[in-house]
């Protein structure tokens, strides 16, 4: 379905559903004990081995690794801006939608990377047409909001002591390991 003025990636209502309940349960685990940690992490061991990111942290820190990646992971998971919730997404013939709208951002983390991506979508979506204006305004509008949203979640973690794009996000690709 073609609803979307702009280049809007949203979720079906069900993925939504899913996506809200999931940053849940993270923001009510976010004071969970080691115990408590350990136990949850027990109980999915199997799903935790057959997943190539556990088994990579086991390879390098060991078993004791997953437990302090999770540590570290579930206290700010549910503040990732992996999908910007709720968003006023413009539809064709001049409405909006409210719904969850994936961020196209999160893959970059750098400030420079954002306003990269940001000037090639805007010379990506170019032309002498109205719809082809509107669509380009409503598209940089939303990565504006996306990225205030990364800044907001970047503050957050510096305010916990915790540079979230050295241990978490997806590196620059010159910061990329080669292997």
């Amino acid at each position: 379905m073609n609803l979307a003025e702009g280049a809007f990636v949203w979720l079906h209502p069900s993925a939504a559903t899913w996506h809200r309940k999931s940053r849940e349960f993270f923001a009510d685990s976010t004071n969970i004990d080691d115990q408590s940690l350990k136990e949850k992490i027990k109980k999915n061991e199997d799903a935790l081995e057959s997943n190539i990111l556990m088994q990579h942290l086991i390879k390098l820190g060991g078993r004791e690794a997953v437990d302090e990646f999770f540590k570290f992971l579930i206290p700010v998971m549910s503040t990732i801006p992996f999908v910007i919730d709720p968003y006023r997404m413009p539809i064709k013939n001049g409405g909006y939608l409210e719904c969850p709208v994936i961020n196209p951002l999160i893959s970059v983390t750098s400030v420079e990377e954002r306003r990269l991506m940001m000037e090639k979508y805007e010379a990506t979506i170019k032309g002498n047409k109205l719809d082809i204006w509107l669509k380009s305004q409503n598209t940089i509008e939303f990565l504006q909001e996306a990225d205030k949203r990364f800044q907001e979640f970047e503050a957050n973690g510096s305010s916990l002591g915790v540079e979230i794009s050295q241990h978490f996000l997806p590196r620059s690709p010159s910061e990329r390991d080669p292997s």
